[in-house]
């Protein structure tokens, strides 16, 4: 399994992390304006790690990436709220994992064969009236979408419904 259906990020402008500040709201500033594009950090490996910021939030993919260009980790963020369907990815491309982030709660987990297609494990965290509450209020509040049910896991380009 390719990864073509990772969302491109290619077009977005690219600055080293060290060149962002941050201020005391946690919002991300470049050159005096709110950063829109994606920070990123090389690793002594030679991979490297990008997040995507709008408007000055961590919003959209964060990635780690082998030396070759492979994804090896993907995380959503949504107004810096991790949210969506996070993937740890094999050396070859191939997918090992998928855990689903509501409003920074994991509602659910799938674990992957060897040939990152056949799902192996599912499972569903079971929320208290009380926590599924909260992540339904800090939904509303900072307008995150909802989570797809695990069969979407496999599919790459579904990271939120």
């Amino acid at each position: 399994m390719g990864q073509e259906e990772l969302m491109d990020t290619s077009k977005l402008i690219r600055v080293p992390d060290d060149e962002l500040d941050m201020d005391g709201s946690q919002h991300f500033w470049y050159e005096g304006q709110r950063f829109t594009g994606i920070g990123f950090e090389e690793n002594p490996d030679g991979g490297r790690d990008e997040i995507s910021y709008h408007d000055g939030y961590q919003h959209g993919p964060a990635r780690t990436m082998s030396a070759e260009g492979t994804v090896l980790e993907e995380d959503w963020y949504c107004n810096s709220i991790r949210n969506g369907i996070s993937r740890i990815f094999r050396a070859d491309g191939s997918i090992s994992r998928a855990t689903a982030y509501d409003g920074g709660t994991i509602v659910w987990g799938v674990v992957f064969d060897e040939d990152g297609e056949t799902v192996t494990k599912t499972t569903v965290v079971d929320l208290d009236e009380s926590k599924r509450g909260r992540i339904d209020k800090d939904r509303e509040i900072y307008a995150l979408p909802r989570i797809p049910p695990p069969s979407d896991a496999p599919h790459l380009n579904r990271h939120t419904a």
